[in-house]
């Protein structure tokens, strides 16, 4: 049960910082990439399982 709140907790901070760069990126006329996806909007994160 531990672990499965660590995992989740992780994935949670991940998608928190990606939602960083993801603003900073944008400020700066930049396009952001990740999984292979171009980053249009903040909601456009999910963690891949």
């Amino acid at each position: 049960m531990e672990a499965s709140s660590l995992k989740s907790n992780a994935q949670n901070r991940l998608l928190s910082e990606l939602q960083k760069f993801y603003v900073l990126t944008s400020s700066m006329g930049w396009t952001l990439v990740y999984q292979d996806r171009n980053i249009e909007s903040a909601s456009d994160f999910t963690v891949a399982h």
